[in-house]
């Protein structure tokens, strides 16, 4: 199966976590760099999907200022990524789906070009990034009706099974390797915030 030259693709941006280890705040609109933390990864994600859609759980409205149509988890109880990307598959537009975290503001633009072309050079209906040391299942580019087919019985807690349980393959991004880290505690806000160099969209490489 070939994701072929213009199909159309949906982007998913998981934002409906509860933030325990930054004291409960809703991460996707930390202020960072002058921006919430999401609009950095919508900027460079949104000019290569023609369907962008926020998953979150509180703040709805303020999600929905940043331009595209938001979307909560069933009943909005928080049963982890894996539960959010299931329940949301069936609102999507389009079959190809790409992954993100709103807790990575130094999403790469240049990622979904590189993950469509794996998928194209492997024909896996999953195609996860590889930081070089792990999987980064946040990063990802899948098939929805062959990610439904595959899924047997009740759907696991962690997103790396939901996306490892049949056919799939994995994207070198080890050059940008530095751009994985999620902001999960204030050091890492610090951190992020500190690095050199750092600019919306710049590569490392």
């Amino acid at each position: 199966m070939i994701a072929a030259a213009g199909t159309p693709l949906s982007a998913l941006v998981l934002a409906g976590g509860a933030g325990r280890r930054l004291g409960g705040i809703d991460k996707g609109l930390e202020p960072f760099l002058g921006q919430p933390m999401v609009a950095h990864v919508i900027t460079a994600l949104a000019p290569s999907v023609a369907e962008l859609v926020i998953v979150a759980n509180r703040h709805l409205n303020t999600y929905r200022r940043l331009g595209h149509r938001t979307i909560t988890d069933p009943d909005r109880v928080r049963r982890g990524p894996a539960a959010a990307v299931h329940a949301a598959m069936g609102r999507l537009r389009h079959d190809w789906v790409l992954l993100a975290p709103c807790d990575m503001p130094r999403y790469r633009p240049q990622w979904p070009a590189r993950l469509v072309a794996r998928q194209r050079a492997t024909g896996a209906p999953v195609v996860i990034a590889d930081d070089g040391s792990r999987l980064q299942p946040g990063v990802a580019l899948f098939h929805v009706p062959s990610l439904r087919r595959q899924r047997v019985g009740p759907v696991p807690e962690r997103l790396t099974d939901l996306l490892t349980g049949g056919p799939h393959a994995c994207c070198d991004l080890s050059e940008d390797r530095s751009a994985f880290l999620n902001v999960n505690t204030p050091i890492d806000l610090l951190q992020e915030a500190a690095m050199p160099g750092w600019a919306i969209g710049r590569s490392d490489s």
